[in-house]
């Protein structure tokens, strides 16, 4: 489906407008917002304004797709199929939608023009790249932010929370911060606390469930994940 209640492939029609509230975007779709923003472009007279403009479309663009690209897209582009809800997967797209204009400006724009356009998508770019991680409200602390530090001190994430190492090392990490932060409520029948996996999963953009899979599968085998004695040293506090 390329868009709601429309039987052929949408298109943008405004001056302005990259792309509606109401569009599904499909592979074509994608590709021709990312012409219309070379187009719009090439229409600007003022120099100045051209770097201000061009960041404000791939701004439009990259907010508008989030929660809205067809599984086919995703597949083209070798996305994950899943909602873009960390900076990883955001900075993805981004990268993905600036190619996809930079492929155009030769076809639309040349010499001064050209190169004002370029440089305004790489420094819409640096700024994705700088953006930080919203953490959810749970791991919005001193005391989660320490852990985190120490995390990326021993080399398990980067400052932007990307997790370096395997699945089942994440699993066991967030197991130990969240008893040590005391997130679970209650306990279970077992009589020990209850984990909070949510704020995890959302962080680090897993699939909801695949921690506690995790931790579950370790339970059958056993088989400590390399790295677990960094683990056990930073929650030794």
């Amino acid at each position: 489906m390329s868009c709601i209640n429309s039987p052929k492939e949408w298109q943008p029609d405004s001056d302005t407008q990259i792309i509606d509230e109401q569009t599904i975007i499909s592979p074509i779709s994608f590709k021709l917002c990312c012409v219309k923003i070379v187009d719009i472009m090439s229409k600007q007279q003022l120099k100045l304004d051209r770097g201000k403009l061009i960041c404000s479309q791939l701004d439009e663009l990259l907010t508008k797709s989030v929660g809205k690209l067809e599984p086919s897209v995703k597949t083209l582009f070798g996305l994950e199929n899943k909602a873009f809800k960390n900076t990883q997967n955001k900075l993805k797209l981004a990268v993905i939608i600036a190619d996809e204009v930079r492929l155009h400006l030769d076809e639309k724009l040349a010499g001064e023009a050209k190169e004002i356009a370029l440089k305004g998508i790489d420094g819409w770019l640096a700024g994705i790249k700088k953006t930080p991680q919203l953490l959810p409200d749970e791991l919005n602390t001193e005391q989660a932010k320490k852990y985190f530090a120490l995390a990326v001190k021993a080399g398990l994430m980067t400052e932007q929370y990307k997790w370096l190492k395997s699945q089942l090392l994440l699993a066991f990490f967030a197991q130990e911060m969240s008893l040590k932060l005391g997130l679970g409520k209650g306990l279970t029948n077992n009589k020990t606390p209850r984990l909070r996996w949510k704020p995890f999963e959302v962080l680090f953009g897993i699939e909801k469930g695949h921690l506690r899979q995790s931790i579950n599968d370790f339970k059958k085998d056993l088989q400590e994940p390399l790295g677990i004695e960094i683990v056990t040293t930073i929650f030794q506090d």
